[in-house]
């Protein structure tokens, strides 16, 4: 199967049409000619330093913009790229399971070891120019990405420039981003969704506006001063800004939406449709190079519903011995945006893909029309007192209980319960209240037996619930009482 054109050819495309804005930021606007110049001189202010061009690359900032240049340069030397958040007593384990010696960093002296580099070049144009690109052939490994760990230990993907130019050309085919479009980038550059959609305004010589932080107020500003066409945005964060637009008219340009990460609330959708909103709900992850379904929200819309596989993914639903089942099981994806695999400790050879498949922890079924409906994920599901339970489904019904912002469902072992429900929650609601709640609401097999109130509920960046320091809290406050 022939492969697809290297991923730096997208900026060196783009750069012929100068007048287009490429970058965005707090500071400034940055052209795709400048943006290609800065990379090149960046690139050969590296390989001066001794920057091995192919070997393995991690780039260390906090900051998104940093990261992105960081990104176009691996893409120019042919480096896969590692993109981190300097958190060093965590990601140090993760270089060496990607077989990574070189950082680029500006914080360089504090990685004893490894070969560091600098993201500000100083270079001279003239040296610039004799540094023409390497990019990597499409079959390689362009990118490695680490997982939300939001259920566990955070594993790291690794990306061919084809899977991710699958993933990107598939979106495309739904979101009909053009050259002309703006799209506000909000989302963690380390991350598969903030970085997916570097790649997707790169590959349509897009506008990408990079915020470094989600502020609420300030997003919604923007989305009117600079004429933003495309949004991606987890549910969290919709419902912040639809908090802040209170009465304000909804912005004119904004035609496209994205919503996933986490399940989008009833309550929320309906908001967000009253409120002129165009969503379009997706459903994907690190392993599948961004989303892998898309519906876009109608009247017609029921919660867990997450759409259609894009251009080239199939979907099978299989049970616990990967044989595919008409009803509910787990979600098994096939299609040209997988991961190569997983990067372990003891062998970096693919893991994680099973006869060209990817099977998800997720649970789910498909309709009649081919719409994939998930019930959450068979990897969290809890048994309590013989009846096995989805926390998400609980979750969805606790939201219609007045006085609740957010809120999750673990458990704590029990000797005769086994799992004994148990649901943390911040609001003005009392424990008394919401257990008299579930009481009148909920089947008793899905009832939580006791209620925790809390001022806030452990999230990962992407504003997921972190299950793992959801329980260790519920744990932490049992013991206090």
């Amino acid at each position: 199967m022939p492969t697809h054109k290297p991923l730096f050819s997208w900026l060196e495309e783009a750069q012929q049409r100068p007048q287009h804005t490429a970058w965005l930021t707090a500071e400034d606007s940055l052209s795709y000619r400048a943006l290609y110049r800065q990379t090149r001189s960046l690139a050969a202010h590296c390989l001066q330093a001794g920057l091995a061009p192919g070997e393995p690359l991690a780039a260390v900032y906090a900051g998104r913009q940093q990261l992105g240049r960081a990104a176009l340069l691996a893409m120019y030397l042919g480096c896969p790229l590692l993109p981190l958040r300097p958190q060093r007593a965590s990601f140090l384990p993760v270089l060496k399971r990607c077989g990574i010696r070189q950082i680029l960093s500006d914080n360089a002296p504090g990685y004893a070891g490894y070969r560091c580099f600098s993201s500000h070049p100083g270079t001279d144009e003239q040296s610039a120019a004799d540094c023409p690109p390497r990019p990597l052939p499409g079959d390689q490994t362009q990118l490695f990405i680490a997982t939300s760990g939001s259920s566990g230990q955070a594993r790291v993907t690794r990306h061919s420039g084809d899977s991710l130019a699958a993933s990107v050309t598939a979106s495309q085919a739904h979101t009909g981003l053009g050259c002309r479009d703006v799209w506000l980038n909000c989302l963690p550059m380390h991350h598969i969704g903030g970085f997916a959609i570097l790649l997707r305004c790169l590959h349509a010589g897009a506008a990408m506006r990079i915020e470094e932080d989600f502020d609420a107020e300030r997003i919604f500003n923007h989305l009117q001063r600079f004429a933003i066409t495309h949004l991606s945005l987890v549910p969290a964060m919709l419902a912040e800004l639809l908090t802040v637009q209170g009465e304000r008219k909804f912005p004119d340009r904004l035609r496209c939406v994205l919503v996933g990460g986490g399940p989008l609330s009833e309550p929320l959708a309906q908001q967000a449709l009253a409120q002129g909103w165009p969503l379009s709900v997706t459903w994907g992850m690190s392993e599948t190079a961004s989303h892998v379904t898309l519906h876009k929200l109608d009247s017609g819309w029921t919660p867990g519903m997450v759409g259609r596989p894009v251009r080239g993914c199939r979907l099978d639903i299989v049970d616990r011995q990967g044989q595919t089942v008409p009803g509910r099981g787990r979600v098994r994806i096939r299609g040209p945006m997988l991961m190569q695999g997983y990067c372990s400790d003891g062998d970096s050879r693919d893991n994680g893909i099973d006869a060209g498949c990817f099977t998800s922890s997720d649970s789910g079924y498909l309709d009649s029309d081919g719409n994939l409906h998930l019930c959450g994920r068979a990897d969290q599901q809890l048994v309590s007192g013989g009846y096995t339970i989805d926390p998400e489904t609980v979750e969805a019904s606790l939201r219609q209980c007045k006085g609740i912002g957010q809120v999750a469902v673990t458990a704590i072992e029990d000797a005769n319960w086994g799992d004994l429900l148990l649901v943390l929650f911040t609001g003005p609601a009392t424990p008394q209240g919401v257990l008299r709640w579930c009481r009148t609401r909920l089947d008793s097999w899905t009832r939580p037996r006791r209620a925790l109130k809390t001022g806030s509920l452990p999230c990962t960046e992407l504003g997921k619930p972190d299950r793992p320091a959801i329980a260790r809290l519920a744990a932490q406050l049992t013991a206090q009482r």
